[in-house]
């Protein structure tokens, strides 16, 4: 468990050092928990903001491990009739940084439905 817990905190600070990189201010769980804040995600944005990202569909973008690295790489590309690649905006407004949580087939299944 301690091993858990210390990952999940390295995962916690890469991305509070990743959005102050690029100036996106945010609320951290600790300053959330000393408000009385009911819900604490990792992180709150301040201001939400937009992301371009794959339109679903039946053939939408599936995410993987990418066994050499561990981040997320795409295995199929969603193409219009036209060749280009079908985008929609998505709201991000809260960052939950699960870094031990599921495996890669219940994250594909389950967290992006």
């Amino acid at each position: 468990d301690r091993e858990r817990q210390s990952v999940g905190l390295e995962h916690e600070e890469m991305l509070e050092k990743a959005l102050e990189a690029m100036d996106i201010p945010f609320e951290t769980e600790n300053d959330l928990r000393i408000k009385g804040t009911a819900r604490t995600p990792d992180v709150l944005l301040s201001t939400p903001v937009g992301m371009k990202v794959p339109k679903r569909s039946s053939t939408r973008r599936k995410l993987l491990m990418d066994e050499n690295d561990g981040h997320l790489s795409k295995r199929k590309s969603t193409s219009s009739e036209d060749g280009e690649e079908e985008y929609e905006w998505k709201v991000v407004c809260w960052i939950d940084s699960k870094a031990m949580f599921g495996d890669v087939q219940t994250h594909n299944n389950s967290v992006l439905p």
